[in-house]
């Protein structure tokens, strides 16, 4: 069984997707979250852009 790898390329493709793909834009859901005011799907796009993050070494 053979695992892929990504490269730091696609880690950075994938972070930018993710980031696209919030409606508030990454630093406003942030700042939501201390407010209670982010919905379940933008926290679970800003865990996933921590994870990428967290393979970048960021």
């Amino acid at each position: 069984m053979t695992v892929h790898t990504p490269t730091v390329e696609e880690l950075e493709q994938r972070r930018h997707e993710l980031s696209q793909s919030l409606r508030v834009g990454e630093a406003e859901a942030r700042r939501r979250i201390e407010g209670y005011q982010v919905t379940a799907e933008e926290l679970e796009t800003l865990r996933r852009i921590d994870e990428v993050d967290y393979l970048l070494g960021r």
